[in-house]
């Protein structure tokens, strides 16, 4: 299994759910996300789980159509939600290949790197808040 690979994909899924959610003004964003709370938000994260993941797993077309199927006042939340789950599969993806977590090596090494790697998540886990250049709403949770 070639992590590196998967790691790489992910960032591309990433940039392009950040490059949809970047179509809608930053500063509107943010107050949608200051007036929802950080406990709405995180509560949004994990109540509509499975419609965050099918619009991940989703070809850019497909994509398109299940955006399109949502009021254009929630898209900008929901792309918020989608991104947040990308970048979490991106940042255990990237800890699991620095680590050299892979099929193959014994199963204590492999318990020993996977160790490492979740050590690793911790620091590198990312904020629900993606623009770096804005203001954090949710104060950097």
């Amino acid at each position: 299994m070639d992590l590196d690979r998967y790691a790489e994909e992910a960032h591309r899924h990433c940039a392009e759910i950040f490059e949809e959610l970047s179509r809608y003004d930053p500063g509107q964003v943010s107050e949608q996300c200051r007036a929802a709370g950080t406990d709405n938000f995180l509560a949004l994260l994990t109540g509509n789980e499975s419609d965050f993941l099918a619009y991940v797993r989703a070809t850019p077309s497909a994509r398109k159509r299940l955006l399109g199927k949502l009021a254009p006042k929630v898209r900008p939340m929901f792309l918020m939600a989608v991104l947040y789950h990308a970048r979490c599969a991106l940042a255990l993806l990237r800890a699991l290949s620095r680590e050299g977590v892979a099929v193959g090596p014994p199963f204590r090494q492999v318990t020993a790197r996977a160790a490492a790697a979740a050590r690793r998540m911790e620091t590198d886990w990312p904020s629900l808040w993606p623009f770096e250049d804005r203001e954090d709403p949710f104060d950097g949770a």
